[in-house]
């Protein structure tokens, strides 16, 4: 018997995930950002604005904040108490590079500038130190991004920032000093970005900070077995935050 065997052949075309995703922010943004996060054994808070835009590949963004301290009775293992408050601003330009598919890289530049003022307390009340600095930065990234669907995006801003930073210390209980150091940081953000209705834009992030180098004040002052050197050197790192930017699309 003749056998006539029919081979059907049904093409089923191959869909790609990322190929069909369009995010839609284009990362042209403004937001408002609520921070919270800690530097040495001290907690604090804040909030800002920020802003990015791309044209043609090229990238921008500016960023401004107000840090102040967040402590409570429920916080009372930061010894001495603090009173602090501190102002920052930065500005990034880049280019977008295209990848595979949804990833893209930003390499950029940028300069920063933040000032501070700190002042520190016994649990009496009774002023201890008070200190205050201005910082110079020259920031230096890139900051892959990842579009996994219409309204989520992944992103890993990574950054070393050369900060120059002016401090005016105590020097005796009754006089001051200038101090002049020059410090590097790295700054790893990874971020979790969601578009979920129209031109709303909220982003979950965390900033992790490492010093790459340690150089520290040298003027020291010791009241009521408190050291002002070790204390202000502990709130001159790099500061962890976690925070949440809430804006609009454009």
């Amino acid at each position: 018997m003749n056998k006539v065997i029919i081979v059907i052949l049904t093409y089923f075309p191959l869909v790609s995930f990322a190929s069909d995703v369009t995010f839609e922010r284009l990362d042209s943004n403004v937001n408002l950002s609520l921070v919270t996060g800690t530097v040495g054994n001290y907690y604090n808070y804040g909030m800002g604005i920020n802003a990015s835009i791309i044209r043609d590949n090229l990238w921008g963004s500016v960023n401004l904040s107000g840090v102040t301290n967040l402590q409570t009775t429920l916080l009372n293992v930061v010894q001495p108490q603090r009173i602090s408050n501190n102002i920052s601003m930065s500005g990034k330009v880049g280019y977008v590079l295209n990848s595979y598919n949804n990833l893209i890289f930003i390499p950029y530049i940028g300069v920063g500038f933040d000032s501070s003022n700190m002042t520190f307390y016994t649990d009496s009340s009774e002023p201890l130190f008070n200190y205050s600095d201005v910082n110079l930065n020259i920031i230096g990234g890139i900051k892959p991004e990842l579009a996994l669907s219409k309204i989520l995006k992944l992103s890993m801003d990574t950054n070393i920032i050369l900060e120059e930073q002016k401090t005016i210390v105590p020097n005796t209980e009754t006089t001051l000093a200038h101090s002049d150091l020059l410090n590097y940081y790295l700054n790893i953000t990874p971020a979790l970005q969601i578009n979920p209705y129209k031109n709303l834009n909220i982003e979950l992030f965390y900033q992790y900070s490492t010093a790459l180098t340690n150089n520290q004040i040298t003027h020291n002052v010791i009241y009521q077995g408190y050291s002002s050197a070790s204390i202000i050197n502990s709130t001159l790192k790099a500061q962890n935050m976690l925070g949440i930017n809430i804006g609009l699309l454009f």
